[in-house]
């Protein structure tokens, strides 16, 4: 999530749910689903989303909107911008503003121009179906309407005759009208509205492996017994000291050595090490309990970042979980295995 000024950038689906979930006092009844036009898929550069965002506010400031007519913007990479506040209503379709929230996609879908890419195509079902979600709106044609069906002069729903635009294109998602938004558009946004909708099931929906207590051993090295970041010495691998006596459990072998950490590469050499009897192994201290705190569920990745190939599966919202480790805004939650959520959307549990 990015902030400047008034916008607000979200680079995941997860953060712009966990946004959703705050209170709105003004009722929304209806989705409005616009295109830019301009700027379009040309003057977008991957980069440059607060440039175009500032960029039509001063645009529509000058036709005597008091700022930016849309309450999101919806980038070719994916990523969703709030850009007026949702307790505002959008200056985007006459006739429809009042109990509504304008999308505008960013790009130029009539026929023969910006081809929209799959990153944009599924973040623009998403946020409907999340949208839709959040205010309990039926997906069709009444709730999720497009710019094209209101006349530009009286406002009324004409469906497509009269003077109007394109909007949000003639190929957008096949064609802009209501036919179209029927049998192409609306049935994708049904569909990510049962997954979101959908109960997740409670342990994570994926296999867990069952615990096995890691042996116990203890150190007997007069001198200490070197910890190193490598099963191997070098001169420059030696992160600390263990002293004789220090009970250590173990969590890999290779050859002589012994990795000590559930996760971390800490490791001693086994000749220094001897069984620890049951009673001079201290008893674990628990680890930390947290509770999932987002709507549409919580990914769980491999690895402490955000790629398009280490999602594992999703936690529910209320799932309890326990940290076992702690990367910058990154929690591992189980005690050997690379599991890992955000800590944006864990309370205590």
């Amino acid at each position: 999530m990015q902030t400047k000024g008034k916008f607000t950038l979200y680079e995941t689906m997860d953060e712009f749910a966990q946004f959703l979930a705050k209170p709105l006092q003004r009722q929304i009844v209806r989705i409005l689903d616009h295109h830019t036009l301009i700027p379009g898929y040309k003057q977008f550069t991957g980069t440059n989303h607060f440039g175009l965002l500032t960029g039509m506010d001063v645009a529509h400031k000058q036709r005597g909107f008091g700022g930016i007519a849309q309450n999101l913007t919806i980038f070719p990479d994916g990523t969703v911008a709030v850009c007026r506040s949702f307790e505002e209503r959008p200056a985007c379709t006459k006739g429809a503003n009042t109990g509504s929230l304008c999308i505008e996609n960013l790009g130029n879908f009539d026929k023969g121009k910006d081809e929209m890419t799959p990153a944009q195509r599924d973040a623009i079902v998403r946020v409907n179906a999340l949208l839709c979600h959040r205010f309990k709106l039926s997906v069709d044609a009444d709730h999720i309407v497009y710019h094209h069906w209101y006349d530009l002069n009286t406002g009324v729903r004409t469906n497509g005759t009269g003077v109007t635009k394109t909007c949000p294109g003639s190929n957008f998602f096949g064609g802009n009208k209501v036919a179209d938004a029927k049998a192409n558009f609306l049935p994708l946004v049904a569909a990510a509205l049962a997954e979101i909708a959908a109960p997740l099931p409670t342990p994570l929906p994926i296999p867990l492996p069952t615990p096995v207590p890691a042996p116990a051993a203890r150190v007997a090295a007069t001198g200490g017994l070197t910890v190193r970041n490598e099963p191997r010495i070098t001169a420059t691998n030696k992160l600390g000291t263990l002293p004789n006596g220090a009970i250590v459990h173990i969590h890999e072998e290779q050859g002589i050595w012994r990795r000590i950490d559930p996760a971390a590469q800490r490791w001693v050499s086994g000749t220094f090490l001897v069984p620890a009897a049951p009673a001079e192994v201290p008893a674990p201290a628990p680890a930390p309990v947290a509770r999932v705190k987002v709507t549409g569920g919580l990914t769980v990745r491999s690895e402490p970042r955000i790629t398009a190939t280490n999602k594992l599966g999703l936690l529910p919202d209320g799932a309890i979980v326990h940290i076992h480790e702690v990367q910058g805004i990154w929690r591992r939650i189980d005690p050997v295995a690379q599991r890992w959520v955000s800590g944006k959307f864990l309370v205590p549990g």
